[in-house]
This record gives structure tokens, sequence and C-alpha cells, in this order.
């Protein structure tokens, strides 16, 4: 075989690069979450979070505590929920990070934020309820 019918030969078996894609090819490359835009969202609402729960710079110190806003939301006068419902509370927020970097396309997501915000927003008024708010703490 001559140079060239080895150099076309080599051509013709070499994978091309594919410029058009499908719709559906398209919208599926769309429709993917990277990880690092998940935990920086997840970050960033319990942030949001936190400084809604805390507004002065003083609430810092109840930083490990935030989790115990969502157990008072629930809690009741029984004396086993208030041993039980601040590990339940620590365990959703786990869940539901674990959940932010695993779901990997948009429809997931933004189901899993829309369940953070619920749980972020009856944290904060457990928050809010527990010492008649922490804003009197400032």
């Amino acid at each position: 075989m001559s140079e060239k019918e080895l150099v076309g030969q080599a051509m013709e078996e070499a994978p091309s690069a594919k410029f058009v894609y499908t719709a559906q090819e398209a919208r599926s490359m769309d429709d993917i979450v990277s990880r690092t835009k998940a935990v920086w969202t997840y970050i960033g609402m319990i942030a949001f979070a936190m400084v809604v729960s805390f507004p002065s710079p003083q609430g810092i110190i109840f930083a490990p505590m935030f989790p115990y806003g969502f157990a008072m939301f629930f809690r009741t006068e029984s004396e086993g929920t208030g041993k039980v419902l601040p590990a339940v509370a620590y365990v959703i927020y786990l869940v539901l990070f674990f959940a932010f970097i695993t779901l990997r396309t948009k429809k997931a997501f933004r189901i899993a934020v829309f369940v953070l915000a619920g749980v972020l927003l009856m944290n904060i008024s457990g928050c809010h309820k527990m010492l008649g708010g922490f804003s009197r703490l400032t």
C-alpha cells in the first residue's frame, strides 16, 4: 500500500468529532447541574437562612444549634421528642446535602431546592420561636 492509501484508510477509520447534535442530545446536555453549583447553592441557602435566623454578629455562636430550630417548629410537650427531634433535624440536613450532590438533572435539582427552602423556612420559624426570637439577643 502506498502512503496515500494508508492515510486515506486511517482517516476513514478514525472517529470524527460530532459538531451537530439532535435536539434531544442538546437538551440532555443542558439538563445537567454541576456539583459545584449544587454545593454552592446548598451552602448559600443555609448561610442566608442563618443570617435571617441570627441577625446580629453575636448570633454566630448559635450556628451549631441552627438545626434545633427545625426541631422547635415541631416541638411537643412530651419528653421523648426533645432529644430525638434535633437528631432528626441534623439527619434531614445531611440527607438533603447528599441529595444536592447526587441529583444531576435540573428538574430533580429544582425539587431539592424547593424542599430545602421549605425545611429552612420551618427552621427559621422554629429559631424565632425559641427564646422568643434571636433578634432580642442583640
